[in-house]
């Protein structure tokens, strides 16, 4: 895990009874609720025991525990397999159609310490008619072991020994239908999206719009990575630099307590970075935008 373990006597009784509740008579039972009692570091690691959806039912219980975990939707949880995550079309031979394939291999992930779950959505359908036996899959395989060149999973082949089947979809339909996978990411383990088209003859698979994106567990970072991003920012070294020095800047703005006329030009960026909820006057904030660009160089040599 990423958290150290702390045993503390709560269950899941003790939790509920103690919810907060939306009744302004209730103050008195609010502040002495035991979510309050927690220390802040603790709700990220009841949050990592959950599912993402109970994650964020629980995060958005109040602003305290909102501010304690503060999960959020990363757009591009592993940029590099963005050219990969294409539009997708398998034909199924006749006798290996049955064979589970390997689509694509997840290597790596943005702020990867920080990830709560991976989610891969797409729409798919077959072919349109006959019997169905299209399948997606995520399958998960230790970093000791190594997928060699053969895409097939196959009880006759060892491309998959050490690996499992994490999540699955329901059968393709003949006409098209979202889907969404999702899996927490484990340190030593890598991930595959595969796929089944199916044997017999005349079987299709089709993939489209295929996205991967993650739940990730920060303040601000996210939503100014996923600025960069959508907006391919990060393929110009020359708008890092430019957002580097303005960080830099703001920073010795701060440390120097400058003059007004330092202030009136670091004010110039203020109010566009405020627009994606970075405050440059306030030391967090820098570090936490700081904090993007260091995983951005920290995945690029990865990559």
């Amino acid at each position: 895990t990423k958290h150290p373990t702390i045993i503390l006597p709560i269950t899941q009784t003790n939790i509920q009874s103690n919810m907060i509740t939306k009744n302004d008579n209730n103050s008195n039972n609010m502040n002495s609720s035991i979510l309050y009692q927690l220390p802040n570091e603790i709700h990220p690691q009841i949050v990592d025991y959950l599912d993402i959806a109970d994650a964020i039912h629980y995060q958005n219980t109040c602003k305290h525990l909102k501010d304690a975990v503060h999960l959020d939707l990363l757009h591009h949880a592993s940029p590099a397999l963005d050219q990969k995550l294409q539009k997708f079309h398998a034909i199924g031979d006749y006798h290996t159609g049955d064979v589970i394939r390997r689509w694509i291999v997840i290597d790596s992930l943005l702020f990867s310490s920080q990830v709560h779950t991976v989610l891969f959505t797409c729409s798919y359908k077959d072919q349109g008619w006959g019997n169905r036996k299209g399948n997606v899959y995520i399958t998960e395989i230790s970093s000791s072991s190594s997928y060699n060149n053969n895409d097939d999973y196959t009880e006759d082949d060892d491309t998959f020994i050490g690996s499992k089947i994490i999540a699955q979809s329901d059968t393709a339909e003949h006409t098209i239908s979202f889907l969404s996978l999702k899996f927490k990411p484990k340190p030593g383990f890598r991930y595959a999206i595969c796929y089944k088209v199916g044997g017999g003859g005349g079987h299709e698979l089709h993939i489209v719009d295929p996205k991967l994106k993650s739940f990730v567990s920060s303040q601000r970072s996210v939503k100014f990575a996923n600025i960069l991003y959508d907006y391919d920012s990060c393929q110009s070294s020359f708008v890092i630099n430019l957002i580097r020095a303005v960080l830099d800047e703001a920073g010795e703005t701060l440390d120097k307590n400058a003059s007004s006329d330092y202030r009136v030009m670091s004010r110039r960026f203020s109010s566009l970075f405020q627009s994606i909820g970075l405050d440059l006057e306030n030391r967090q904030h820098l570090e936490d935008a700081r904090a993007v660009l260091e995983e951005y160089e920290r995945f690029k040599k990865i990559n």
